[in-house]
């Protein structure tokens, strides 16, 4: 049997030869019994020794012995670093997607042109994908060139593009930026998404997403007339994520822009309407919840707690910011 053909293989071999050694130990201790029996001394009276010893098994003797000389054993094992490749069962997808660049794909015979039919069947494909499947792109005309290797990439953008929005806002952002942080190539990065404000708008449909969660969350695992206080106390830890907060508040910034202000105005208000039906409670207590909200994100995103100024401590109160 060759080595590559054992199930379990040792780096060390040489430390095994150690285990040549251990007949040589249960010799020297079977030697060592013979002695003992040798040297036994002799007793006139035999009642007496009986009485000394107890009653004993003549097995429980041996037991220390054998349990050293398997210590040993599994020291000398061990020494020799054991290793074996274990399969574990997995689940990966792996898409490539092959796109023709040639003069032909110019022709109008598919509206605007087949190039442009190709790319939007490419970005509706992919956006239907789950989020465990790795996706690359290849282009080929006269040769074939490797546009995107095989990545989780929208992941990878969305999580790059929450800091760099957060960071500096719609306007303020590149999406070049975006892509060599997330290591995929701008053209890909407007595969995926088209345009930079369709990945601004999605980047803000996550934030209030994270915000639904930890609200149903916290109104799940709380008493019917607390559900709005169980919310309120779990509205502050959020915030200690500086990314999610930033977020919220360029996206509030940037209403300016109508596809922005559209967008935040409906989830604001789809959340408006939840809290208030799951908590039941009344208009002018959801007026609180919100506004208390508001005034916490000033906080945080001032990091009032940082502040030794007199007024901070009437400022944060209990709010339970953090």
């Amino acid at each position: 049997m060759t080595k590559s053909n054992l199930p379990m293989t040792f780096l060390w071999l040489d430390m095994l030869w150690g285990l040549l050694l251990l007949p040589l130990l249960v010799l020297l201790y079977v030697w060592l019994q013979r002695r003992r029996k040798k040297t036994t001394l002799r007793y006139a009276n035999l009642g007496l020794v009986r009485e000394a010893l107890g009653k004993t098994i003549a097995w429980r003797r041996h037991l220390p012995p054998a349990l050293l000389f398997l210590a040993i054993a599994a020291l000398l094992l061990a020494a020799g670093r054991p290793a074996a490749v274990i399969t574990l069962p997995s689940q990966q997808e792996t898409i490539i997607l092959a796109m023709d660049v040639s003069g032909s794909m110019r022709a109008a015979d598919v509206k605007p042109n087949r190039l442009t039919a190709a790319q939007q069947a490419a970005k509706s494909f992919i956006a239907e994908q789950p989020k465990t499947t790795r996706i690359g792109v290849v282009s080929f005309a006269a040769t074939a060139s490797v546009v995107q290797s095989p990545t989780h990439s929208r992941e990878d953008i969305l999580a790059v593009a929450l800091v760099e929005f957060g960071e500096h806002g719609l306007h303020g952002t590149s999406t070049d930026t975006i892509a060599q942080k997330a290591g995929v190539s701008q053209p890909y990065l407007f595969r995926l998404f088209g345009t930079k404000k369709a990945l601004y708008l999605e980047t803000i449909e996550r934030c209030f997403d994270r915000i639904g969660r930890e609200f149903a969350a916290a109104a799940g695992s709380a008493e019917p007339g607390d559900k709005l206080q169980a919310m309120a106390r779990a509205y502050g830890p959020l915030l200690l994520d500086r990314t999610l907060l930033l977020g919220q508040m360029h996206s509030y910034a940037d209403c300016s822009d109508p596809d922005v202000r559209a967008l935040v105005s409906t989830r604001y208000g789809e959340l408006w309407e939840w809290v208030q039906q799951t908590s039941g409670a009344s208009a002018e207590e959801v007026r609180e919840f919100f506004a208390r909200g508001m005034l916490l994100n000033v906080i945080a995103a001032i990091d009032l707690r940082g502040l030794s100024d007199p007024w901070v401590a009437d400022c944060i109160g209990d709010l339970g910011l953090g």
